[in-house]
């Protein structure tokens, strides 16, 4: 994955902090996922938000998976998404300046 001028950052589903189970039983219970559905799962190798590196609207993200291929992303402000209601809490809570869990 690379985003902003940070360059790329590179890790596993083992340093998650939640595991592939627990992320899928959440997002099903938001959004009917289907086959060839990719879950991204947010900055690897350092949380972002413990380093104060959180997305910004506007920001780019492009993501490689060998043998699948590229995607890109546009980041958008929480408040402007059509479905800011699903934000996870901690994720919410983030973004109220409030300390993570």
């Amino acid at each position: 994955m690379t985003s902003r001028p940070k360059g790329a950052r590179s890790g596993g589903t083992g340093d998650l902090i939640f595991d592939i189970p627990a992320l899928v039983s959440y997002l099903s219970h938001v959004t009917t996922l289907s086959p060839g559905d990719v879950i991204f799962t947010g900055t690897p190798g350092g949380v972002g938000i413990a380093r104060g590196e959180l997305l910004k609207d506007g920001d780019v993200v492009t993501t490689s998976i060998e043998g699948l291929g590229t995607i890109t992303n546009r980041c958008v402000r929480v408040s402007d998404h059509p479905h800011a209601e699903v934000v996870p809490p901690p994720i919410q809570n983030a973004l109220a300046g409030k300390p993570p869990l």
